[in-house]
């Protein structure tokens, strides 16, 4: 509200409700999809003239004027049934495909866990392969250091009987 130079406020007028509501329509009427600016303008400036008379009082050109917004205002709204209709199918799709991808973690999941399973039986065989090389090792080691245990004794026997034959 701004204040005149005489120190006096100006009022601002009230809006009626009947304005209110021709305000909220000029504004969709500005969102209708392929209809030129031009039409547009001309549309919404003939729109509150003709809406301020009561129906029974308009002429012919007013109740068309005022059928034209509504056939605007249908486009308006058929395009947002779709664009909802779409965004609800998206979201129908999303679960599904959040539950595919939650699925697929699992099954992820198992088969990492399946890998470090085999990883770990993988070394543990491993591990005991190698010890078992070296039991095997040291056994040979003992059986060799047998048999030439066992030559010496037979050789020493062989020539004790060469001596009392």
């Amino acid at each position: 509200v701004e204040t005149p130079q005489s120190g006096r406020r100006k009022t601002v007028p009230t809006i009626s409700e009947a304005e209110q509501q021709c305000e909220v329509i000029t504004t969709a009427l500005r969102d209708t999809p392929g209809v030129p600016e031009a039409a547009k303008d001309m549309l919404i400036a003939a729109l509150r003239p003709c809406l301020s008379v009561t129906r029974e009082k308009r002429h012919t050109f007013q109740h068309d004027i005022v059928g034209m917004a509504n056939e605007a205002l249908a486009t308006i709204q058929k395009e947002l049934e779709t664009d909802i209709a779409n965004k609800d199918a998206k979201l129908a799709d999303s679960a599904g495909e959040k539950q595919r991808r939650g699925s697929a973690t699992s099954e992820a999941k198992t088969k990492a866990d399946d890998a470090e399973t085999l990883e770990a039986q993988r070394l543990t065989a491993k591990t005991e392969a190698k010890e078992t090389e070296k039991t095997k090792q040291a056994a040979l080691a003992e059986a060799m250091k047998q048999e030439k245990s066992s030559l010496i004794q037979f050789e020493k026997v062989s020539a004790k009987k060469a001596s009392f034959e």
